[in-house]
C-alpha cells in the first residue's frame, strides 16, 4: 500500500507540474500573440476529466511561433539537453517540472495545416487550444499503435483513448472508423479503440495485446540492462516491431533508409557532419542500419519468448474466458 501510496504521489505532482507548464504557457500565448495547441496527456490534465500520469507537456504550433515558444522558454530558465526532431523542438527542461515538448508536426499524422484549422479554443481556459474531438482521438490511436508501439494496450493509453473516444459524437466516431479502415495498420488501430470503449462501457473483453505487455514486462525485468547501453536502447522498440504486422517491419527500415539526417548527438559524427555534410550524414544513415539489424537479432528471442508467455497466459484460462476491464 506505502508503494502506491509514493506512486499516486508522485503522478499526482507531475499531473500539477503539467497543468502549471501550460498555464505558462497560456500567458506568454496571450503576450505574444499564438495559440498553442494542447495534445495528448495535456488535454486530459486540464479538463480533469480522468487525469492520466504524464511525463512531459505537447503543444502544437506553425514552425516559426514554435521556434518563438523555444525561444521565450529558455529566457525563463528552461534547458534542452537532448536534439531536436523531425516534428518537434528539443524538449525543454525546468527543475522539478515535467518536460515541454513544443511541436511544428505530428510524427505518422498528415495534414497538419487541416488539423490546426479544425482546433478549437479549450473551454475554460482562453488563449490554449485543443484538437477536434475526431482528430484528438486519431491522434491517441496512431501515438500509442503506430508511433509508440511498446504502448499498445497500455492501460494509461488506453484510459486516454477511451476518454476521448467518450467525447466524440456517433458521425465523430464514425469518422475516426473510416480513417482507421484506410490505414495500413488498421488491425491494430481497431483493436486499440475496441479496447477503449470497452473500458468506458465496462464489458467484459479478451485482451488483444498479451504479447506486447509480456514484452514489456521482460525488458523491465530480464533485459532492463540493455536500456543503459545506447547503441542497444532501440532493441526495445524493434521487440514490439517485431509483434506487430509485416507492415512495421517494412515501415522500420523504411525509417532507417530515408529519414531526414538530423545532426548527430556523438560528438565526432556531428563534427563530421559539419565539416563533410555528405559524408557524415551517409554515415549517420549507415550506422542506423547497423543498429537496426544488431536490434533485431537481440529482439527476436525476446519477441519469441513474449509470444509464449502470452499463449500460456491464454491457455490457463477457460476458452470463453475474457477479461473485465
Amino acid at each position: 500500500m506505502q508503494v502506491l501510496q509514493a506512486r499516486a504521489i508522485s503522478e499526482l505532482q507531475r499531473i500539477l507540474s503539467a497543468r502549471g507548464q501550460l498555464l505558462q504557457i497560456r500567458e506568454l500565448a496571450a503576450v505574444h500573440g499564438f495559440e498553442p495547441i494542447v495534445l495528448k496527456g495535456g488535454v486530459a490534465t486540464l479538463s480533469g476529466n480522468e487525469p492520466v500520469d504524464v511525463d512531459d507537456v505537447d503543444v502544437l504550433l506553425a514552425e516559426e511561433p514554435a521556434g518563438l515558444l523555444g525561444s521565450l522558454l529558455d529566457d525563463r530558465g528552461y534547458r534542452s539537453i537532448a536534439s531536436w526532431t523531425v516534428a518537434h523542438l528539443a524538449p525543454r527542461f525546468a527543475p522539478e517540472a515535467v518536460s515541454v515538448e513544443v511541436h511544428f508536426a505530428i510524427k505518422d499524422a498528415d495534414q497538419i495545416p487541416e488539423l490546426r484549422a479544425r482546433a478549437r479554443p479549450f473551454a475554460g481556459f482562453p488563449g490554449l487550444w485543443r484538437l477536434s474531438s475526431s482528430d484528438h482521438l486519431w491522434h491517441l490511436l496512431v501515438h500509442s499503435v503506430v508511433t509508440h508501439p511498446y504502448r499498445r494496450g497500455c492501460i494509461r493509453d488506453v484510459v486516454l483513448t477511451s476518454s476521448a473516444a467518450r467525447d466524440c459524437s456517433q458521425a465523430e466516431l464514425d469518422e475516426v472508423t473510416g480513417r482507421i479502415a484506410r490505414h495500413r495498420q488498421g488491425r491494430l488501430l481497431t483493436a486499440m479503440l475496441e479496447l477503449a470503449k470497452a473500458v468506458h462501457s465496462g464489458a467484459s473483453v479478451t485482451d488483444p495485446f498479451r504479447a506486447e505487455a509480456a514484452a514489456n514486462y521482460l525488458l523491465r525485468a530480464r533485459f532492463g540492462w540493455a536500456a543503459r547501453w545506447r547503441v542497444l536502447s532501440p532493441m526495445g522498440t524493434t521487440v514490439f516491431v517485431l509483434l506487430g504486422c509485416r507492415m512495421d517491419r517494412q515501415a522500420e527500415w523504411v525509417e532507417a533508409i530515408t529519414r531526414p539526417p538530423l545532426p548527430s548527438s556523438w560528438g565526432f559524427l556531428a563534427a563530421m557532419q559539419r565539416r563533410w555534410p555528405r559524408l557524415g550524414d551517409a554515415s549517420q544513415r549507415i550506422l542506423r542500419i547497423l543498429r537496426l539489424v544488431l536490434g533485431r537479432l537481440l529482439a527476436w528471442p525476446v519477441a519469441t519468448s513474449a509470444r509464449r508467455l502470452a499463449e500460456r497466459s491464454a491457455h490457463r484460462r477457460a476458452p470463453n474466458q475474457t477479461v473485465a476491464l
